[in-house]
């Protein structure tokens, strides 16, 4: 790096490495800054019911109450779960089941269906690490790989389903919280979702499929 006609090398000059670093994360945060204002950003913090829901599965698949997804660490187990529709894909699921750090592609269509939650479905908004302190202190449950975590059965008691926004994966996953019970981390959710504790939903359309082949995708209705 060549300033003013000075020749610096980056790992041996501190004065240099210090620099860069306060320039680095003077960037980062203006460019979170424009990012969060953008208007293609404005649904990150909206509400589960702002967007229709979606939930994916095998092509002849229907979703229905009687299948129950058990909990990871870090996720609540789940009637169903659902994702917001979103310009140009499925829905916000979508890029994680296809480029998942955990799974390959899906093989074969997958079936498309909006679901419609009850209107007096009660759903509990994570945006910030404090929402999910609240969950886990209004909640206590049992310690999951050593982190605080909210007990699911006493949430579903009050509320119908989890909503993680945009907004909450961005600022929650994999950041420590501090709880009156220790540490937690919210993890493993990786997509703007809702986790039904119980069943809340009063209709399902069926929308299509979806399939993935190397570089290409193809979205079509029946």
């Amino acid at each position: 790096l060549t300033v003013n006609g000075r020749r610096y090398r980056w790992m041996r000059d501190p004065l240099v490495v210090e620099f860069a670093s306060f320039i680095g994360k003077q960037a980062r945060q203006r460019l979170a800054r424009e990012v969060m204002s953008s208007t293609a950003a404005r649904w990150w913090s909206d509400a589960f019911d702002a967007r229709p829901q979606v939930w994916i599965g095998r092509a002849y698949a229907t979703p229905t109450a009687g299948i129950f997804s058990s909990g990871l660490a870090g996720k609540p187990p789940s009637a169903i779960w659902t994702s917001s529709a979103v310009a140009g894909l499925p829905s916000a699921w979508w890029p994680v089941l296809k480029n998942g750090p955990d799974a390959t592609p899906p093989e074969g269509p997958q079936a498309i269906w909006r679901l419609t939650p009850h209107p007096d479905a009660r759903v509990f908004e994570i945006r910030t690490p404090a929402d999910w302190r609240w969950l886990c202190e209004a909640f206590p449950g049992p310690a999951v790989d050593g982190w605080a975590a909210p007990g699911w059965e006493a949430a579903k008691q009050q509320f119908d389903g989890v909503h993680l926004t945009v907004a909450g994966l961005i600022r929650c996953q994999g950041a420590e919280v501090e709880t009156a019970r220790g540490l937690a981390k919210l993890d493993d959710w990786d997509a703007e979702s809702t986790a039904w504790l119980r069943w809340s939903l009063v209709s399902l359309e069926r929308l299509g499929t979806v399939a993935w082949s190397g570089q290409r995708r193809a979205f079509r209705r029946p």
